[in-house]
């Protein structure tokens, strides 16, 4: 009877994910609690399968140990890593059709999904500035990371991406979606996710955008629907913000949890 019940809760889940799938863009990242990875993957594959070139970022993606990270783009330090993770996580460049007058920063607190756009755009902003641009790191498996922005306190993910810089010595990702303090040294950031040893990674080229991109030269017509992508998924942080007990208004404008951290004193 317990088999037949999980099996039951495991088809709904299937459906419910599915019709997800069919509303949200088609490279989404979400993943259910108990579903295999490279069920998902074999899922979404199905809409770019035509289309999906050998060298897509899933399909180079290498075992940690085995991937190169000397292909990383290195800034000149770590100061100016920090700067910019700083700058691409405060500004506010999105317009809210719910609220026209207030831009919106990228949705940082809305971990469950769009980190392809959230990616992409920073990429966008750091390029707007006239910096040099990163290489993106996309990483695959049963990810699993834990989160104050997440229903239950826990995403899952079949897959990530954020930009990844060198600085000459270590290599760092920018993502304040994981972490809004600080980028993080990639096996860091590897291990919010999990087992590493049992994720694949792949270092792509800054335009990259979804799993199904050419890692190495990218169609700059998929990057092109960034802003749209990032658009679908403002109401779900507003919404997220709310359920979760705290002030949508005040943490999408001038007080988000990063600087009321960063202003708290120490006890």
């Amino acid at each position: 009877m317990h088999i037949i019940k999980s099996l039951f809760v495991i088809a709904l889940l299937g459906l419910s994910l599915q019709s997800f799938a069919a509303s949200a863009p088609p490279y989404s990242a979400v993943r259910g609690e108990f579903e295999d990875w490279r069920i998902r993957l074999d899922i979404q594959r199905g809409f770019f399968r035509e289309m999906e070139s050998k060298t897509s970022a899933e399909n180079v993606a290498q075992k940690v140990d085995k991937a190169d990270l000397t292909k990383v783009i290195a800034w000149t330090d770590y100061a100016e890593i920090e700067k910019y993770f700083k700058q691409v996580r405060d500004l506010r460049f999105v317009t809210d059709p719910s609220d026209v007058k207030n831009l919106r920063r990228s949705t940082w607190m809305y971990p469950d999904d769009g980190c392809f756009a959230r990616a992409q755009l920073m990429e966008e902003n750091l390029k707007a500035d006239g910096h040099t641009q990163t290489s993106k790191i996309f990483v695959f498996g049963n990810l699993n990371v834990k989160s104050s922005n997440a229903i239950g306190g826990r995403v899952s993910w079949w897959y990530h991406v954020a930009p990844i810089v060198s600085d000459g010595t270590d290599t760092y990702v920018i993502d304040p979606a994981i972490d809004p303090a600080k980028p993080l040294k990639v096996a860091d950031w590897l291990k919010t996710m999990g087992n590493v040893k049992n994720m694949t990674i792949s270092i792509c080229d800054t335009n990259a955008y979804t799993p199904f991109s050419d890692c190495y030269k990218p169609s700059p017509t998929e990057s092109s629907y960034a802003l749209d992508d990032q658009g679908y998924y403002l109401d779900s942080e507003r919404q997220r913000i709310r359920h979760l007990g705290r002030d949508d208004e005040k943490e999408l404008g001038d007080f988000p949890p990063w600087l009321e951290a960063a202003l708290s004193p120490l006890p």
